[in-house]
C-alpha cells in the first residue's frame, strides 16, 4: 500500500516498520495519505469473517460516502502485511477502493483509535491551503531523569511562540499539556517559551522548526532545571586523555544500560580543553562509563571501564546531580593499555605496489560478518600501517577498490585471503603478494 503511520519531530521520521514479517517503507505525508484513501473513518469491530474481512459500525466519517455499517477486508498476517484488528476495538482507518472492496493494512496509517490523536487532530482540522501546516505537541518539566516520561509533570498554560521574519504566532497549552498551532505557512520558525526562572530546554536544538510541506508535525518539548557534568580523564602517567581519545557514556543508573536511555556523544556533550562536559542534564544518578557502548576502538588505547575504575556496572559509584548540586566534576584515572602494529606493503609479482585497497582488521575470517576493529586504504606505495591494543585478536580482510585508471593499467579485481594476526604481537613487514 501507500505509507506507514507518519509522526514529525523537528525533521522528518523516514522508517521501515516490521511486524509480523512484513516490511513497509514510508514516505508520503499525511495529505498524501488522505487524498489517496477511498474512505477514512472511526470505527467499532463487531464481526470477522473467514476470508479476513471486517465489519465495523462508522463512529466518525472523515472521507467517502459510508452507511453505518462497512466491511473492510485485509490479510491475514505475516507477508500479507494484513492488520490484526480486534472485536470490540476502536480504530481509525484508512481504507482503499479494489473492485467494489475496500481494503487496508498495516501500510497504511490505520491504527487503534487510542493511537492516532496526531492523524485526528488533522482530520478535524483540515488545512486550508496547500501551503500551510499544523504543528502539535506538549511541554512537560522533566525534573528527575529517573521519571519515566509517563510520570514527568505536564505544564498547561504555557505559552509558546513561533516566530518568522513574516510573522509571529503564539499559543498556550491545555490542561494536558499540548499545544496546537493551526494553518501555520510553511518555513523555518524560532520557538520561545516562557521559561520558569533557571529553566532550559532539555535539547538546545528545539529552539527551531523547520515545515517544509503540507503535513502535521509532532513537536514535543522537555523543560529541565539543567545540572552540569565536568569530567578529567588522565592517564596512569598523569597526562590527560581528550575527547577524542575515548568515547563516554553517562548512563542512569536505574535503568542499567537500557541503550536508549543513555548520553553519549551527542548534543548534550562538549569539550572544555581536555575535560569533557556533559550539558542540560536534568537531575538524577548517573554511572559513567568509558568505552563501554562499543567497547575499546582498535586506536583508543584505554580499556571498557566504569566510574571510578571498575569492570562492572553494579559496583560502578553512583554520580547524583540535583538541583542544589548541579555542576558536579569528576577526575578519572585509566589505566593505558599497550599498543601494537602491523607494517606491510602490497606488491605484485614484480614487486609493483598496488594502491587502492581497503585493509581492516576483524573479528574473525568472515570479513562481511566480523566486528570492524580499525582499517584504512593502502597509499600509492602500496604500504600501509594499522594499529591495534593489548588482547586484540583478528584477522586481516582485504577489499580492492580499483579505479577505471588502474584498471586500465593492468590491475583486476582478485580476491585476497585474510590473513589471522596474533594478539599482542608486531609486525614489521608482512608481505601480501597479488599475482
Amino acid at each position: 500500500m501507500k505509507s506507514l503511520f507518519l509522526i514529525f519531530t523537528i525533521i522528518s521520521l523516514f522508517f521501515s516498520s516490521e511486524l509480523f514479517g512484513c516490511t513497509c517503507l514510508n514516505s508520503n505525508s499525511i495529505i498524501e495519505d488522505y487524498n489517496e484513501a477511498s474512505i477514512i473513518f472511526v470505527g467499532n469491530v463487531i464481526s470477522h469473517s473467514d476470508t479476513n474481512g471486517y465489519l465495523f459500525t462508522v463512529q466518525s466519517n472523515y472521507k467517502g460516502e459510508l452507511y453505518s455499517v462497512v466491511y473492510v477486508n485485509t490479510g491475514s498476517g505475516g507477508g500479507d502485511c494484513g492488520y490484526p484488528f480486534k472485536i470490540g476495538e476502536t480504530y481509525l482507518v484508512f481504507a482503499y477502493e479494489h473492485n467494489l472492496n475496500y481494503y487496508t493494512d498495516i501500510c497504511t496509517r490505520t491504527a487503534e483509535y487510542s493511537n492516532s490523536k496526531l492523524n485526528l487532530i488533522f482530520l478535524d482540522n483540515l488545512p486550508q491551503s496547500l501551503e500551510t501546516s499544523y504543528v502539535f505537541g506538549n511541554i512537560v518539566y522533566w525534573s528527575n531523569h529517573e521519571q519515566r516520561f509517563s510520570e514527568v509533570t505536564k505544564l498547561i498554560k504555557q505559552r509558546i511562540t513561533l516566530i518568522s521574519k513574516e510573522l509571529t504566532l503564539s499559543a498556550f497549552t491545555d490542561g494536558y499539556g499540548e499545544f496546537l498551532f493551526k494553518d501555520v505557512p510553511l518555513g523555518k520558525y524560532s520557538v520561545k517559551i516562557d521559561y520558569g526562572e533557571g529553566l532550559l530546554l532539555s535539547n538546545a536544538e528545539d529552539d527551531t522548526i523547520n515545515l517544509t510541506r503540507n503535513d502535521c508535525y509532532y513537536f514535543p518539548l522537555a523543560l529541565i532545571l539543567p545540572c552540569t557534568l565536568v569530567i578529567s580523564l588522565k592517564d596512569s602517567q598523569n597526562n590527560a586523555v581528550g575527547y577524542d581519545d575515548v568515547e563516554t557514556s553517562l548512563i542512569p543508573a536505574a535503568y542499567n544500560q537500557i541503550e536508549d536511555l543513555y548520553f553519549g556523544p551527542n548534543g548534550y556533550i562538549s569539550r572544555d580543553g581536555d575535560k569533557i562536559v556533559y550539558d542540560r542534564m536534568p537531575p538524577g544518578k548517573y554511572v559513567l562509563g568509558v568505552n563501554t557502548s562499543y567497547g575499546p576502538s582498535s586506536y583508543s588505547p584505554y580499556p571498557s571501564t566504569y566510574y571510578p575504575n571498575v569492570k562492572d556496572f553494579d559496583n560502578a559509584e553512583v554520580i547524583e546531580l540535583t538541583e542544589e548540586k548541579r555542576i558536579v566534576e569528576v577526575e578519572m584515572v585509566l589505566p593505558k593499555l599497550k599498543t601494537y602494529y602491523i607494517k606491510g606493503k602490497i606488491i605484485t609479482n614484480n614487486q609493483k605496489p598496488i594502491p587502492k585497497i581497503f585493509i581492516s582488521l576483524g573479528s574473525n575470517s568472515d570479513c562481511d560478518q566480523a566486528n570492524f576493529v580499525n582499517g584504512g586504504i593502502v597509499g600509492s606505495d602500496g604500504i600501509f600501517e594499522l594499529g591495534f591494543v593489548q588482547d586484540v585478536e583478528g584477522w586481516l580482510c582485504f577489499e580492492m577498490m580499483i579505479t577505471e585508471e588502474l584498471r586500465n593499467k593492468g590491475f583486476n579485481y582478485k580476491s585476497i585471503k585474510p590473513i589471522m594476526i596474533e594478539k599482542n604481537t608486531n609486525i614489521d613487514s608482512l608481505t601480501i603478494l597479488i599475482e
